[in-house]
């Protein structure tokens, strides 16, 4: 067996297995829910039609090629970062590393992976963003200071 003979026996069998499961969903709420709404097997129907989504895209993105992938898993790491930043407590100085991050980083991250310039990508992303980004200062701002390296009262 070659690759393209274990992705079609994969793809198969999460076919098959979908489709198993699909015909059950149907069932219990033909069965059990007599066409009523019912929390547990339309929660389970949607989960269902969720992974025949998921399932879906994937294989699109695999018949495209590498750069289907590429761009499918850009796309999902894009979303998860959305997702993260909006559960977080940002402030106002944060929006520029944000900005950084969702447009310049992440592209660049997945750009080096697609040209498969691995060496750039292992040093560039961990490095860079900690040099251009600014660190949080759970202290309150850093007070300034004067030519002799020493702090400066706020009158100037």
């Amino acid at each position: 067996m070659n690759a393209s003979h274990d992705l079609i026996a994969v793809f198969g069998g999460i076919f098959g297995l979908l489709a198993v499961f699909s015909l059950i969903g149907a069932g219990l709420k033909y069965r059990v829910a007599r066409g009523e709404p019912h929390g547990v097997i339309d929660n389970l129907n949607a989960r269902i039609k969720a992974w025949w989504a998921m399932i879906a895209l994937i294989g699109a993105a695999i018949w495209i090629g590498p750069w289907g992938v590429i761009a499918l898993f850009a796309f999902i790491s894009f979303q998860c970062l959305r997702e993260f930043i909006s559960l977080t407590h940002t402030r106002l100085g944060d929006h520029r590393a944000l900005l950084w991050s969702f447009f310049v980083f992440l592209p660049a991250q997945y750009w080096l992976i697609a040209t498969h310039w691995y060496g750039l990508f292992s040093i560039l992303i961990p490095v860079t963003p900690s040099c251009c980004c600014p660190s949080p200062r759970p202290w309150g701002p850093t007070p300034r200071a004067s030519w002799n390296g020493q702090p400066r009262s706020s009158g100037g």
